[in-house]
């Protein structure tokens, strides 16, 4: 039975939230990832007062093999591509791979109803409720890693020690408050784990939004698309 646990994703955030205080990241930008993490980053954002946005990453998959990995896409075009896989990106299945994971994005964003809040310039931090394998987190790491963001932080609530130990490699700041040995499932360390809709990320998005004004006119606006 697990000892340790946060009665619920507001009490996890309010501990990351803590933590990242203390780093004084300048102009920082929170991320959530959808659907858990977004409620946690209002939290995050609301203690920072940073702008609220979420991080819409996918994996792209292998030519004739779809279930391996061999990078990641965010909705601007930029893409990270693991160099052990051989892949460059200009091979024509792997630019129609990225155009279309690009497109399942755009309809993402669109159902959130909010423009993408640019990343350039600003200490970026990524918050989920938690991490089983990592790899929808170090995506987001690694496509952040290669915009113009000043620093990208990885925020999760729990995770086993060597997911934690992984995203070091990449991310300038891992906070991670739990990370038990016996893990099997993120919820398995909240006592309240609700699913999130859509409709509430959209609306905690809204309501972020209104309450606060972002600190310059340019912030908010469509990424522009990238060519391949």
């Amino acid at each position: 039975m697990t000892s340790t646990r946060y009665a619920n994703r507001i009490e996890a955030a309010e501990q990351l939230a803590d933590a990242i205080a203390a780093l004084g990241l300048q102009a920082p930008l929170v991320l959530g990832i959808p659907r858990g993490g977004v409620p946690m980053a209002a939290v995050v954002a609301e203690r920072l007062s940073a702008p609220l946005d979420v991080v819409l990453v996918h994996k792209l998959r292998a030519p004739g093999n779809p279930e391996y990995a061999i990078g990641a896409v965010d909705e601007s075009g930029h893409v990270a591509l693991r160099a052990s896989t051989g892949f460059t990106g200009h091979e024509p299945a792997v630019r129609k791979e990225i155009k279309t994971e690009q497109a399942t994005l755009a309809r993402r964003r669109r159902q959130y109803g909010q423009p993408a809040v640019d990343p350039a310039g600003r200490d970026v931090i990524i918050v989920d409720d938690g991490a089983a394998t990592g790899a929808t987190v170090q995506a987001a790491v690694e496509v952040l890693k290669k915009t113009a963001a000043a620093t990208v932080t990885a925020a999760l609530g729990v995770a086993p020690a060597e997911v934690v130990e992984s995203l070091r490699q990449n991310a300038d700041h891992v906070i991670c408050p739990l990370m038990p040995e016996d893990f099997m499932s993120v919820g398995q360390f909240y006592g309240v784990f609700d699913p999130v809709s859509d409709e509430t990320v959209a609306q905690t998005l809204q309501e972020h939004r209104r309450g606060h004004a972002l600190s310059a006119p340019d912030d908010a606006r469509e990424y522009p698309t990238r060519p391949h």
